[in-house]
């Protein structure tokens, strides 16, 4: 047998770093050029976008003066409103004047609307003769060139809205009639020049 001498002194081997620290370097630079790329890419993106802003800034500092030339051009005088109010509008006292003229005393006007086209007026019948009376008689009115019957409803009044009934009375369905009108302005304009 032999045996195995070994008469240098024991040393390991120092393993070599150079692959971590190559491994450490190389993710270092790939890091900083990534970082470099992006930098790079954000700084253009704030550039176009300081200009985009710049741009929709002047476009909206142009709107703000023509509103503002708009607006000064578009305020008149208080002579040129009530001009304008006087060629639109129409005298509705003698069209109000006529409309209760025509009702009988248990007949209600309701409301009234007033349009570019004409009138809407809801009044409140017992019957619907009543109804068709009335409108006869708008009919026969000269301040009125068509009168038309939109819609006719049944309801039953409540107490409260009629206050001379009293609880044993029985109080029978009335009628809501919506009638539209149309003016005929140059009576309305005759009816108004007459003392």
């Amino acid at each position: 047998m032999r045996l195995d001498i070994n008469l240098l002194p024991q040393i390991e081997r120092k393993k070599s770093n150079s692959l971590i620290v190559g491994l450490l370097v190389a993710v270092l630079c790939i890091g900083l050029l990534f970082v470099g790329v992006k930098y790079f890419t954000l700084n253009s993106e704030i550039k176009l976008l300081s200009t985009e802003q710049q741009a929709l800034t002047t476009e909206i500092d142009t709107y703000n003066e023509k509103i503002a030339n708009l607006q000064k051009e578009s305020q008149g005088s208080l002579a040129q409103s009530v001009q304008f109010v006087e060629s639109v509008s129409y005298p509705v006292t003698p069209i109000i004047d006529s409309l209760e003229r025509h009702l009988e005393s248990y007949e209600k006007l309701t409301n009234i609307n007033y349009g570019d086209e004409g009138i809407l007026v809801k009044i409140d019948f017992e019957t619907l003769k009543d109804v068709s009376i009335y409108v006869q008689k708008l009919l026969l009115d000269n301040l009125y060139s068509d009168v038309q019957i939109e819609r006719v409803v049944a309801f039953k009044p409540e107490k409260d809205e009629y206050k001379n009934a009293t609880a044993d009375e029985d109080l029978v369905p009335r009628y809501a009639a919506e009638i539209k009108l149309a003016i005929s302005n140059s009576n309305l304009l005759a009816e108004v020049e007459r003392p």
